[in-house]
């Protein structure tokens, strides 16, 4: 019986790179032990790519016979930064890099935060916000706003957040915040206390809505729930949105922690 490939399309990146006379190479950085603070960050910054692109040319001429394949590295996001890293740090294991998709240190985590910060504040106000910026709409939206609504869509937009984009702010999320916020308590752990109880920070104003949207409680994680996704999806794990999954986790996606 034949089974349907995984990837098809663009998305089958062995297959053309097949029908180009190329290879295809993929690593996983160097595994997930580079996320802990003990880690050489080299290790995932170039040296796990550049160790896999080196081993791939002897693989390569066992195939083909004894040459030398050009080789070219790309990746976007997260991956961006590894691509400019092995631009930067190494010498004659690839010919040409193509990375895109770049944050900068000021984008993470700041995008992530001053979006969900918006989405908070704006939660009931967005139908208004995509009316205003539809076609036929007055462009304008902010004189349906109160005060810390003007300052949360103002910042935001000014951030770089399109203001157009708010129209999918149903199926939006958090997206890849959830991979960055251990990086962020290893980096700062006091900021989660400092929030609520120092001057100058959100939770620490009295008169911040913040505290109508706090949750607290006290109880026990029991499970940690996912919905298995479809085969399809499996095919965007990938790409620059999904490359935060573990791959272990690629054809499932968390839903919610049940509490006991």
């Amino acid at each position: 019986m034949c089974q349907r490939p995984i990837a098809v399309g663009r998305e089958d990146k062995i297959s053309f790179a097949f029908s180009s006379g190329a290879y295809f190479v993929e690593t996983n950085g160097g595994g997930p032990g580079f996320a802990t603070p003990a880690a050489d960050p080299t290790i995932s910054g170039f040296r796990a790519n550049a160790a896999a692109a080196d081993y791939s040319r002897i693989l390569a001429a066992g195939v083909y016979g004894a040459h030398r394949p050009f080789g070219y590295a790309y990746s976007g996001s997260g991956g961006g930064f590894r691509t400019i890293g092995g631009a930067e740090n190494t010498t004659g294991v690839w010919d040409g890099f193509v990375p895109y998709v770049i944050a900068t240190p000021v984008a993470m985590p700041n995008v992530f935060s001053v979006r969900m910060h918006a989405q908070r504040v704006l939660r009931e106000k967005f139908d208004i916000i995509d009316d205003a910026y539809d076609a036929d709409g007055t462009g304008c939206p902010f004189p349906a706003l109160t005060p810390e609504e003007r300052d949360a869509l103002t910042e935001v937009t000014r951030m770089g957040f399109p203001p157009r984009s708010w129209f999918g702010h149903r199926t939006m999320g958090s997206h890849a915040f959830s991979a960055l916020y251990g990086g962020l308590a290893a980096m700062d752990a006091d900021y989660f206390s400092n929030f609520w109880t120092t001057e100058g920070y959100l939770g620490a104003d009295p008169g911040s809505s913040i505290h109508q949207s706090r949750l607290q409680w006290t109880a026990q994680v029991a499970e940690v729930v996912y919905e298995e996704l479809p085969d399809e999806r499996v095919l965007s794990r990938g790409g620059v949105d999904q490359a935060f999954r573990g791959a272990e986790q690629a054809a499932r996606r968390f839903i919610a922690v049940r509490l006991s």
